[in-house]
Formats: C-alpha cells, structure tokens, sequence
C-alpha cells in the first residue's frame, strides 16, 4: 500500500509536465492520500522517536535503548515546542524495541512507528478489480511511450 501512495505523490510532482492523461490522472489523486486515516501531532511526534532509532540502527550504532530514548525526548522537546511541558514519555522501553514500520505518508514525509501491526484496508471485490484494471490501461499506455 505505501509503495503506491508514494507513487502517487511522486506522479503528482510531474503531473502538469506530462501529456499523458493516465500520469496526469495519478497525479490528481494526491489531495487524497491520506484520507483513510486522520494524522494526529502524537503521530508526527512518535514518528521523531522512531526516525531517532532509525538512525542509529540503519548504521549499526549500537547505543543502549534508554539513552536512545533520552535523545529522542531531548531533541523532540527542541524541535517540538508544544512537549517542552510534558514530563511523560512518549514511548516506553519495551514499545522502543519493536520494529519500525511506516504507518502513513503524508506530502512526501514518511510517518514511521514502533509496531508490528500493520493497518489493514478493506476492499471490495469492485474496488480491487476497478484498480486493477486502472493500473494495467496506465502500466500498457506508460509503456508505449
């Protein structure tokens, strides 16, 4: 599912440079990208704890889960004003050793969280083979270009 919605976002950078109609067609669909589910501040803000991990764990820096958390909470509180009040932590030491997984995507910024539940959208059959069928005319129509 993410790797559609940035696919969509990235046909919407280029739609007004296309003419191809199928391009300019996914481009139009960015305004509603996001509208399965409403992102709320503590979504961007656990994003930053996770992106904090992210970082150290994608370079193999092997720093203990505590002072990781720290430097989440220390550099949120910069970089988000409105938890410089807030004393409780976001995410506790066994919600920070889960995986990290992208839950949304919203204008090109991928929202990330610590969990292993991966949201399910519920289609039906005419939704699904609609799609299908959108995605094979745009697939045959990019390719003879």
């Amino acid at each position: 599912m993410h790797l559609t919605v940035r696919a969509v976002y990235e046909f919407s950078k280029i739609k007004d440079d296309s003419h191809i109609k199928e391009l300019s067609a996914m481009g139009e669909l960015q305004p509603y990208l996001d509208s399965d589910d409403k992102i709320e501040y503590k979504d961007i803000y656990i994003s930053w704890y996770a992106y904090v991990f992210s970082i150290y764990r994608r370079f193999g820096i092997n720093i203990p889960t505590t002072k990781l958390l720290e430097l989440a909470k220390l550099s949120s509180k910069v970089l988000f004003e409105s938890l410089r009040e807030i004393d409780k932590p976001l995410i506790n030491q066994k919600t920070a050793t889960k995986a990290l997984r992208e839950v949304s995507f919203f204008n090109g910024l991928r929202l990330m969280d610590f969990s292993d539940m991966r949201k399910k959208l519920k289609k039906t059959d005419d939704e699904i083979k609609f799609t299908e069928e959108f995605m094979n005319h745009l697939i045959n129509n990019l390719s003879k270009h």
